[in-house]
Protein backbone atom coordinates (compact mmCIF):
# COMPACT_ATOMS: atom_id res chain seq x y z
CA UNK A 1 0.00 0.00 0.00
CA UNK A 2 1.11 3.82 -0.58
CA UNK A 3 2.34 5.22 2.05
CA UNK A 4 0.63 8.31 1.17
CA UNK A 5 -2.94 6.72 0.64
CA UNK A 6 -2.16 5.64 4.88
CA UNK A 7 -1.19 9.19 5.68
CA UNK A 8 -4.91 10.20 4.33
CA UNK A 9 -6.37 7.95 6.17
CA UNK A 10 -4.40 8.54 9.18
CA UNK A 11 -5.66 12.26 8.69
CA UNK A 12 -9.01 11.88 7.79
CA UNK A 13 -10.12 9.74 10.68
CA UNK A 14 -12.45 10.90 12.93
CA UNK A 15 -10.93 8.53 15.56
CA UNK A 16 -9.87 9.85 18.83
CA UNK A 17 -7.05 7.98 19.27
CA UNK A 18 -4.68 6.16 16.78
CA UNK A 19 -1.67 3.79 17.09
CA UNK A 20 0.22 2.86 13.24
CA UNK A 21 2.41 -0.13 13.35
CA UNK A 22 4.65 0.07 9.98
CA UNK A 23 6.50 -3.33 9.78
CA UNK A 24 8.86 -2.51 6.73
CA UNK A 25 12.42 -1.88 6.03
CA UNK A 26 13.50 1.32 6.14
CA UNK A 27 9.56 2.21 8.04
CA UNK A 28 10.99 4.93 9.99
CA UNK A 29 11.15 7.05 6.94
CA UNK A 30 7.62 7.22 7.03
CA UNK A 31 8.00 9.48 9.97
CA UNK A 32 9.46 12.40 8.39
CA UNK A 33 6.97 11.89 5.66
CA UNK A 34 4.07 11.64 8.42
CA UNK A 35 5.20 15.23 10.04
CA UNK A 36 5.45 16.89 6.63
CA UNK A 37 2.25 15.37 4.85
CA UNK A 38 -0.16 15.94 7.87
CA UNK A 39 0.77 19.49 8.84
CA UNK A 40 3.01 17.31 11.56
CA UNK A 41 1.55 14.24 12.54
CA UNK A 42 3.04 15.21 16.41
CA UNK A 43 0.25 17.56 16.24
CA UNK A 44 -2.89 15.00 16.02
CA UNK A 45 -3.76 14.60 19.59
CA UNK A 46 -3.89 10.78 19.77
CA UNK A 47 -1.59 9.22 17.59
CA UNK A 48 1.28 7.01 18.50
CA UNK A 49 3.54 5.32 15.25
CA UNK A 50 5.46 2.49 15.96
CA UNK A 51 8.18 2.03 13.31
CA UNK A 52 10.13 -1.63 12.93
CA UNK A 53 12.99 0.56 11.86
CA UNK A 54 15.02 3.73 11.29
CA UNK A 55 15.02 5.10 8.18
CA UNK A 56 18.57 3.92 7.34
CA UNK A 57 18.17 0.01 8.20
CA UNK A 58 16.54 -2.89 6.53
CA UNK A 59 13.77 -4.44 8.83
CA UNK A 60 14.33 -8.16 10.40
CA UNK A 61 12.23 -11.02 9.04
CA UNK A 62 14.04 -14.63 9.33
CA UNK A 63 12.96 -16.90 6.78
CA UNK A 64 10.89 -19.60 8.42
CA UNK A 65 9.10 -17.34 10.98
CA UNK A 66 5.60 -16.19 10.55
CA UNK A 67 6.22 -12.89 11.97
CA UNK A 68 9.04 -10.39 11.44
CA UNK A 69 11.07 -10.04 14.75
CA UNK A 70 9.15 -6.60 15.28
CA UNK A 71 5.43 -8.03 14.82
CA UNK A 72 6.62 -10.98 16.96
CA UNK A 73 7.83 -8.86 19.61
CA UNK A 74 4.71 -7.10 20.05
CA UNK A 75 2.71 -10.45 19.44
CA UNK A 76 4.51 -12.02 22.68
CA UNK A 77 4.11 -8.96 24.27
CA UNK A 78 0.72 -8.69 24.19
CA UNK A 79 -0.15 -12.52 24.28
CA UNK A 80 2.18 -13.57 27.32
CA UNK A 81 2.33 -9.68 29.05
CA UNK A 82 5.25 -7.68 30.17
CA UNK A 83 7.24 -9.03 33.37
CA UNK A 84 7.64 -5.90 35.92
CA UNK A 85 5.36 -4.07 33.54
CA UNK A 86 1.97 -2.03 34.75
CA UNK A 87 -1.10 -3.17 35.37
CA UNK A 88 -2.13 -1.74 31.72
CA UNK A 89 0.09 -1.97 28.81
CA UNK A 90 -0.59 1.31 27.06
CA UNK A 91 1.14 2.26 23.45
CA UNK A 92 4.72 3.74 25.09
CA UNK A 93 4.88 0.93 27.75
CA UNK A 94 4.39 -1.33 24.60
CA UNK A 95 6.91 0.24 22.23
CA UNK A 96 9.91 0.54 25.13
CA UNK A 97 9.22 -3.06 25.68
CA UNK A 98 9.17 -3.96 22.33
CA UNK A 99 12.37 -1.84 21.68
CA UNK A 100 14.66 -2.80 24.32
CA UNK A 101 14.40 -6.19 23.50
CA UNK A 102 14.96 -5.93 19.78
CA UNK A 103 18.11 -3.98 21.22
CA UNK A 104 19.40 -7.18 23.43
CA UNK A 105 18.47 -9.61 20.72
CA UNK A 106 20.76 -6.74 18.00
CA UNK A 107 18.11 -6.56 16.23
CA UNK A 108 17.62 -3.27 13.90
CA UNK A 109 16.26 -0.90 16.66
CA UNK A 110 12.41 0.40 15.90
CA UNK A 111 11.24 4.29 15.97
CA UNK A 112 8.37 6.29 17.00
CA UNK A 113 6.61 9.57 16.75
CA UNK A 114 3.91 10.67 19.60
CA UNK A 115 1.26 12.89 18.72
CA UNK A 116 -0.23 14.69 21.98
CA UNK A 117 -1.40 11.70 24.39
CA UNK A 118 -0.62 9.13 22.00
CA UNK A 119 1.58 7.54 24.37
CA UNK A 120 -1.00 7.24 26.68
CA UNK A 121 -3.44 5.19 24.27
CA UNK A 122 -4.29 1.96 26.74
CA UNK A 123 -4.52 -1.47 24.91
CA UNK A 124 -4.68 -4.13 27.20
CA UNK A 125 -4.13 -5.57 30.64
CA UNK A 126 -0.77 -6.56 31.14
CA UNK A 127 -1.39 -10.61 31.60
CA UNK A 128 2.22 -11.29 32.81
CA UNK A 129 2.25 -13.78 35.59
CA UNK A 130 -1.61 -14.52 34.89
CA UNK A 131 -2.29 -18.16 34.14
Amino acid sequence: MEFDRIREQVADSPVGSRLLVLDSCYSGAALDTLSAGLSSASRIEGTYVMTSSDATNASRAPRGDHFTSFSGEIIRSLTDGIQGGPPLINADVLFRHVRASCQEQGWPVPSRQIGRDGDHIELMINRWGQS
